[in-house]
């Protein structure tokens, strides 16, 4: 009537499933460390995981997660019944791993759980920094934002766990404070150096997608330049070369925008080191996801390692690195050698 789950396998379509021993045990002591109160679904999650065991997932999932644990312990197949379409329709012929009486209490620590206020599911008085940026730099995970005790303390976690993964970092979470600090400090002494125009125009000019657009320039002006010759020769009539040349201007125009976009968005920061202490939280959250595409967060020390700009932005960030008593100070942030030319970091 359905999947096989953990804890179970099936040799014969004829008989019923048999228990695995060492991943029914597993489930037992799975319902028993709920059943007391003292294990949550994501700390199960971590001890199954690393018992080495792994769940049976559809979509190939490597370690146990909150959701399969949740999976698990709302099962009624550990219990002895079967289902049809989520409803209980009568004892099956397996043996059950657990008890009816285990399961009861199980059952009833779900609800009270679930009819228990959740402090860190209600909305944060203030919207966090690094939302929709900080990533995990042991695994490269997205860091999801926590706030517990009533909204007195903030943590950035790493999802990994969560999501069925793994995580290099011993340390899977850390208070807000420090990272928030780090970012805002950069921000708040965000000052543009001398000459900083020329110097951010020849390092886009290095990019590989300035390359490009100079050869589209070069075929845009070498086709204006024949329009105009076969109109002169007679082989263009007057309307048919005039749409030839508008198009071919217009595509020109669109190049030079996009050559002016690394100024313009540079430009955009000239006073935001001026303007940073007067902005209220909610500006400050929506200039770094402006401005940056990922903030790498060391969970271990809760300092930021490294920053990875949105593209426009990235010519910037290199001329910021070379003052080295202003972006690296802050950060320690330095460009990384890159075999991509196209990527910012």
């Amino acid at each position: 009537m359905g999947d096989i789950p953990f804890g179970y396998r099936s040799t014969d379509s004829r008989v019923p499933p048999e228990i695995v021993p060492g991943e029914g045990e597993a489930v037992r002591r799975a319902f028993e460390h709920y059943a007391a109160g003292n294990r949550s679904m994501l700390d199960l999650a971590d001890e199954l995981s690393a018992a080495g065991l792994r769940p049976r997932s559809k979509q190939g999932h490597e370690f146990f997660s909150k959701a399969t644990v949740a999976g698990m312990l709302s099962n009624p197949f550990y219990v002895g019944d079967i289902t049809y379409h989520g409803e209980v329709i009568g004892r099956g012929q397996h043996e059950p791993i657990i008890g009816r009486e285990l399961w009861d209490k199980v059952e009833r620590v779900r609800e009270e759980r679930a009819r228990k206020p959740q402090v860190y599911g209600a909305r944060p008085k203030r919207p966090y920094l690094l939302a929709g940026v900080a990533v995990c730099s042991g695994c490269g995970a997205p860091l999801w934002a926590n706030t517990t005790g009533g909204g007195r303390n903030s943590y950035y976690r790493c999802s990994s766990r969560s999501r069925g993964g793994i995580c290099s970092n011993q340390k899977t979470s850390c208070r807000l404070e420090q990272p928030e600090n780090e970012v805002s400090t950069l921000f708040s002494r965000l000052e543009l150096p001398p000459s900083w125009r020329q110097r951010v125009e020849a390092l886009a000019r290095k990019s590989s997608t300035t390359k490009d657009g100079d050869r589209e320039r070069r075929r845009l002006d070498e086709k204006i330049r024949r329009v105009r010759q076969g109109l002169l020769d007679g082989v263009l009539d007057n309307e048919t070369a005039r749409r030839e040349v508008l198009a071919a201007e217009v595509a020109l125009a669109t190049l030079r925008e996009q050559d002016d976009a690394h100024i313009q968005e540079a430009e955009a920061l000239t006073d935001i080191h001026q303007l940073w202490p007067h902005m209220i939280m909610e500006e400050r959250r929506d200039l770094v996801r402006l401005v940056l595409a990922k903030v790498e967060v060391d969970l271990r020390t809760g300092g930021v390692e490294g920053l990875t700009p949105k593209l426009a932005f990235a010519p910037l960030f290199r001329v910021l690195a070379e003052e080295e008593d202003r972006l690296i100070s802050v950060c320690d942030w330095r460009p990384r050698g890159d075999s991509n030319p196209r990527s910012p970091a």
